[in-house]
């Protein structure tokens, strides 16, 4: 089972999925394994695994705690179980397995999110002129706020930036991820 996984986790590296997705899904197929492990120590290859397992999977996600004590959200269980369909849709592209047991899966409806806090044109005028730039650091900060809010970039797309992505002349940002 944990060599599937690793072909697995570069399986959605040769996707071209984000480092970011292939960590996550990689953790949420492992945490898979180790519920089968655990509650299903006669399973020793993923063909053997069938709905009423995927199932009791489901219900286990339902009432498990995490770290600070508190069931885990619709969207986490959400976000594992869309894991675990596409490890099974891996495992069918691979000829691994014949079946797939997650057609079974609902996934929980996601809570409406609290809308988040948007910077008004003010507030975002204000952060700029704390940041006066006059030296090379303030005139990176200013550009990372002005980059922010002119593009709606990602964090993780920002701090990926390389100077080569940047091209003045055309005034374009190229981001790869």
């Amino acid at each position: 089972i944990e060599n599937v996984i690793k072909e697995f986790q570069e399986y959605l590296e040769s996707c071209h999925c984000s480092p970011r997705t292939v960590e996550t899904y990689s953790s949420y197929a492992r945490r898979f394994t180790g519920f089968l492990k655990e509650h299903y120590p006669r399973i020793t290859s993923f063909d053997r695994v069938s709905k009423d397992v995927i199932l009791d999977f489901q219900s286990y996600l339902a009432h498990v705690k995490d770290g600070r004590g508190q069931c885990l959200s619709n969207a986490t269980q959400s976000l594992i179980l869309r894991a675990v369909k596409k490890l099974f849709r891996f495992l069918i592209k691979r000829d691994l397995i014949l079946k797939d047991p997650t057609t079974v899966i609902t996934c929980p409806r996601e809570e409406q999110r609290v809308t988040r806090k948007i910077l008004s044109e003010n507030e975002v005028l204000d952060l700029l002129n704390a940041t006066k730039p006059r030296d090379p650091l303030s005139i990176r900060n200013r550009a990372i706020i002005e980059l922010f809010y002119a593009c709606g970039i990602r964090t993780s797309e920002l701090c990926s930036l390389r100077v080569q992505d940047v091209d003045l002349k055309e005034k374009t940002v190229t981001i790869l991820n």
